[in-house]
């Protein structure tokens, strides 16, 4: 039994962080954009468990902030098990030029209409492009270059002769 069980939280484990290197990858891919990720992160920050851990240090060697960490943010909970116990499982974490400069507010909805036993997260964000992603600035440089995957046999013998 605990043989399964450890297995059974190392796979889970290795999934999370695989989905954790899929977020590093894209992220990897458009360095000068900002990111907003949002959604069911199964992460109560205010736990002690490995998720957390590993989300706490994505976020800080990644530079992306909780936006439930914020000053302007209300979170009570995002979501309840019968209304018995509560958590903070659902989450907005963003780029943190965007997190210091952009974000207005952030509230869980707790409307009685609404059926899920996950709440409704909203984050309100005033965007600026000079304030909340300053990295975007960058100057490009276009460099032209010859695209010798789109040349024909004609094109080389043209260029060697």
């Amino acid at each position: 039994m605990f043989m399964c069980l450890v297995s059974l939280l190392r796979l889970h484990n290795d999934e999370f962080c695989n989905v954790l290197a899929l977020v590093k990858s894209i992220m990897d891919l458009y360095p000068d954009s900002a990111l907003i990720l949002g959604g069911d992160l199964n992460v109560d920050f205010s736990r002690v468990s490995v998720h957390s851990d590993f989300l706490n240090q994505f976020c800080t060697t990644n530079n992306i902030c909780p936006v439930i960490r914020h000053d302007v943010s209300t979170v009570d909970y995002t979501y309840n098990s019968c209304m018995q116990r509560f958590s903070t499982l659902d989450h907005f974490i963003i780029s943190e030029a965007m997190f210091t400069n952009c974000v207005q507010s952030c509230v869980a909805l707790h409307d009685g209409d609404y059926l899920s036993d996950h709440n409704q997260l909203m984050v309100k964000i005033e965007w600026d492009w000079n304030k909340c992603a300053p990295a975007c600035k960058t100057n490009r440089v276009f460099i032209r270059r010859r695209a010798w995957h789109k040349a024909t046999s004609e094109h080389v013998t043209l260029y060697t002769l």
